[in-house]
């Protein structure tokens, strides 16, 4: 069923029940939309129909209200990159990098050649916790 402000508009019942579908309440609002997005309308209406419904809507709005919709919207939200601060500076880790990759490609060797000896499993065990001792300094 159609809203009443689309009651008599140049439309078909079909058109109308696809535009009461979009949930606009009010000619203002519809009249917005069709400004805000005339391609999409007359993909579903036509060029013409399209152009009609204009003007029968501005014929409907208020001066106030199409000051309104004529207006630019206003944002509520920031885009983009913030410019206006810093770049965040990260201290280094309290412990060498170098050391750090060197006993975890150590330890990544033993894993992968890990015989199941009693030997194996000591030498990974000190190298994880070498690797964990250091770690702790962050």
């Amino acid at each position: 069923m159609a809203l009443d402000y689309l009651e008599n508009l140049p439309l078909s019942t079909k058109e109308k029940e696809g535009l009461a579908e979009l949930g606009v309440s009010s000619a203002p609002a519809l009249l917005a939309m069709l400004k805000a997005a005339p391609e999409a309308i007359e993909n579903y209406l036509g060029y013409e129909k399209t152009h009609d419904l204009a003007r029968a809507l501005e014929a409907r709005v208020s001066e106030a209200e199409k000051r309104i919709v004529g207006s630019p919207a206003t944002r509520s939200f920031k885009t983009g990159a913030i410019v206006s601060r810093g770049v965040p500076r990260i201290k280094p880790p309290a412990y060498s990098v170098e050391d750090r990759d060197n006993l975890f490609n150590e330890l990544e060797r033993l894993r992968q050649h890990n015989d199941g000896s009693l030997k194996s499993s000591q030498q990974i065990e000190s190298l994880e916790q070498r690797l964990n001792s250091l770690l702790e300094k962050a």
